[in-house]
């Protein structure tokens, strides 16, 4: 395999081309269970498979708070670091929490059949959630109720959630910027029919709405940087939620897919059965159908 010799010929090479081109590709996935039952795995295994592989990035580091106070300031940008680390990673699996099963079973397939990394938040970057209890236990004047729970200072639970929610919101930008590729897992859980606009997909979930301008708005990279440094890549997830209240608040977000490509079960299929398991680079595949003159252009110059 012979590669350029520096990023910049690959700048050159793809300046004119970049306004019209988004190498740096987005799905909307419309996926079910029932996917699997053609494959040649269980759901259960595939599951197993997407797991294990995304277990061994690693989790993040749940120091305790003291680790990061220096003169009574928190170091904000190390708890970052720490329980949000970047991993490497080909694809961003964009998903619902509620579909945490099937997200790691298509995270398996996507391994097994292509040698696919995903990055799935919530199996690879410590509970949100305990850092706020961290924080609002130190900071939020926490003491007993007299029902055996806790009260906490409201104007300060506040002022946490904003630095807790920055931390993770950064975090996920700056995956979805490494990442090569976005999934959306478009099920019932995730995105729902708009019923005053067939033409605007909701979502109810703030992270999901925020993952997905994120990739609408993100820097768009050419292909060839990617095939050149083959150590970039990127899912998206719903993975720090309150604990439920006297009642839930539910709230829609418009969700932007339009710059998301529609996929489903049978591409899948189709690309599956293109894939040889020698390609070096089984996502050119899929995009040969959508950016077919910019794969092979990026082919012939990289030469691979």
């Amino acid at each position: 395999m012979h590669f350029v010799k520096s990023q910049s010929d690959i700048i050159k090479f793809n300046t004119k081309r970049t306004r019209r081109i988004r190498m740096f590709a987005g799905f909307n996935l419309e996926i079910d269970e029932q996917f699997f039952n053609s494959q040649q795995k269980s759901f259960y295994e595939y599951q197993k498979i997407g797991k294990a592989h995304i277990d061994s990035q690693g989790k993040g580091i749940e120091n305790a708070l003291n680790e990061y106070i220096n003169d009574n300031i928190i170091d904000g940008s190390k708890i970052q670091k720490d329980w949000f680390p970047e991993v490497e990673a080909d694809i961003f699996l964009s998903h619902s929490s509620k579909d945490a099963e099937l997200v790691n079973a298509i995270a398996g397939w996507l391994n097994d059949t292509f040698g696919l990394t995903c990055f799935v938040d919530s199996n690879v970057w410590c509970y949100a959630g305990h850092i706020a209890d961290m924080l609002n236990s130190n900071y939020s004047n926490k003491r007993s109720d007299d029902n055996g729970g806790y009260l906490y200072n409201h104007k300060k639970c506040l002022k946490v959630s904003e630095h807790v929610n920055t931390m993770l919101s950064v975090a996920l930008q700056k995956m979805i910027d490494k990442a090569e590729s976005v999934f959306l897992i478009n099920t019932e859980q995730s995105i729902h029919i708009n019923s005053d606009s067939k033409s605007v997909d909701l979502t109810y979930s703030p992270w999901i709405y925020q993952e997905l301008v994120c990739s609408e708005i993100i820097r768009k990279k050419p292909l060839a940087l990617y095939r050149y440094n083959t150590e970039l890549y990127h899912s998206i997830s719903e993975s720090y939620r309150y604990s439920n209240t006297n009642e839930a608040l539910t709230i829609s977000y418009n969700a932007p897919t339009r710059h998301l490509i529609k996929i489903n079960q049978d591409i899948l299929q189709k690309w599956k059965r293109q894939f040889d398991g020698d390609y070096p680079f089984p996502l050119d595949l899929l995009y040969n159908e959508y950016f077919g003159d910019v794969v092979e252009e990026t082919r012939s110059y990289i030469k691979y």
